[in-house]
Order: structure tokens, then sequence, then C-alpha cells
């Protein structure tokens, strides 16, 4: 890996790692206000190295994935609220009611 070559494969690998990285910025910084969008937080992390005899060569850094950042409890309470959402559109439609929008007059 001390060859130019492999120095070069380590610059590519990079190259891409950090234009994912600035893929998820730009869609960041497009969407800032979009009502709902949460962040994406590029997570990159450090590739296999490669031992040689006695000697271990870095291969650099991959990009592992984009994370969305949620807050927790807020994730938390939209999957509750769509649940109970389901139970009743089912309940709904089990019982087979059906409730008429009212007229402007009341």
């Amino acid at each position: 890996m001390s060859s130019l070559i492999g120095i070069m494969s380590i610059a590519t690998g990079a190259l891409g790692a950090e234009q994912g990285a600035l893929d998820a910025t730009t869609n960041n910084v497009a969407n800032v206000n979009t009502p709902g969008y949460s962040r994406l937080q590029p997570v990159l992390t450090e590739s296999e190295p490669v031992t040689v005899g006695s000697l271990t060569y870095g291969t650099g850094v991959s990009l592992e994935k984009l994370q969305s950042l949620r807050d927790p409890i807020l994730q938390l309470r939209i999957e509750e609220e769509t649940q109970q959402q389901g139970q009743l559109n089912a309940a709904i439609v089990r019982g087979g009611w059906y409730f008429a929008p009212r007229s402007a007059a009341g």
C-alpha cells in the first residue's frame, strides 16, 4: 500500500466518502424550510487496514450511512399517534361508520 497506486486508491475512496457527506449537506440546506424534514448526518468509518508482514497500512475512510437526526421523544410520539390513527381508521371501516361533512350552514 505504500505505492503511488495504493495512495491514490486511498485518496479516491476518501473523495468518494466526502462527496457523499457533501451531498447530505446540500440536501440539508435545500430542505431547511421543509416541514417535517429531519436533517441527515454522514457517518464515516475507517476502512479495514492491510497488513503486509509486520507493517500495517491504513486504507482511509468510507461513508457507512447517512443517519437521520430525529428527536427520540418526538419520534416515539409520532409513532404512537400513527398507531392510534390506524386503529381508529380500522374501527371505522369495520363498523361501517361514515361521518358526512358538515354543511356551511351548520
